[in-house]
């Protein structure tokens, strides 16, 4: 049974990654009998989680959206930032994202955009690696270095353009400036557009998010003006959710203490 509901999850997420498939498709790139798949997709498409198109293909239905729905609904991150968020963007402007770290890349819970600086690439950084995410900098430099040495080994970090850190040691030395800083930045690394971000603390000090800015701002813009006000929110979205202040040089000491120890945290 357990098996059996892992195959139809596989399918699930194989779908998610290609506008549509056929049987035989997912029978190849998944190595299954075409009668399980057959019968996996027959499920789906009773749960309303997969459709059939009339060239005989699949392709995830709306019941994902549904399901995405729930869980965002339910989220109290989300219901915590969201009425911050567009104040943050009423001040700033641009793109406004709020992510989290999700299998070695970020995931956008939450973005917003002013329709008046609508940039090009509307989700900036969602899917992209942690090595070259603003957010996921301001999440990883308050998690312990051994941690942060691990998932670097298990993602990689491949080069995207002249300004991506591609070497290990390079990312921990600017993760400690993040620290100091209290906010990380995307340096056009990993295309066109720069970012800021500040770390999102639940109510034991432990980041969980990151909140971020984009948009037609240049890098000194966003340090200069922008940062100041992005660490605010990203304080009282920490502060909304429980957070009090006192545990953050908690935090950094455990950093600290834990560099040298290994299997501490995974992310």
């Amino acid at each position: 049974m357990v098996r059996s509901f892992l195959k139809g999850l596989q399918i699930i997420e194989l779908l998610s990654q290609h506008t549509s498939l056929t049987v035989t498709s997912i029978s190849d790139q998944l190595g299954m009998d075409k009668s399980t798949v057959s019968r996996h997709l027959a499920t789906a498409m009773e749960m309303g989680y997969v459709t059939k198109a009339s060239n005989g293909s699949y392709t995830l239905d709306l019941g994902i959206l549904r399901l995405s729905a729930r869980i965002l609904k339910r989220n109290e991150l989300i219901h915590q930032a969201v009425p911050y968020i567009g104040r943050l963007l009423q001040e700033v402007g641009g793109q406004v994202f709020l992510g989290v770290i999700w299998r070695g890349v970020i995931i956008n819970l939450f973005t917003t955009h002013d329709t008046d600086n609508l940039m090009d690439e509307l989700d900036l950084e969602s899917g992209s690696p942690i090595h070259v995410s603003s957010t996921a900098k301001s999440i990883l430099a308050f998690q312990p270095e051994e941690a942060v040495r691990q998932v670097l080994t298990e993602t990689g970090m491949q080069r995207y353009t002249p300004n991506t850190i591609t070497d290990i040691d390079g990312f921990v030395r600017e993760l400690e400036q993040v620290r100091l800083l209290k906010y990380s930045v995307n340096d056009f690394e990993f295309g066109p557009g720069c970012s800021i971000a500040a770390p999102v603390r639940r109510f034991d000090g432990h980041v969980v998010a990151g909140l971020a800015v984009a948009g037609s701002l240049s890098l000194d813009e966003l340090r200069r003006d922008v940062s100041p006000i992005l660490i605010n929110y990203a304080n009282m979205i920490s502060y909304s959710l429980g957070y009090n202040g006192e545990s953050m040089d908690l935090m950094v000491n455990h950093n600290r203490k834990h560099r040298r120890r290994k299997g501490v945290e995974t992310l």
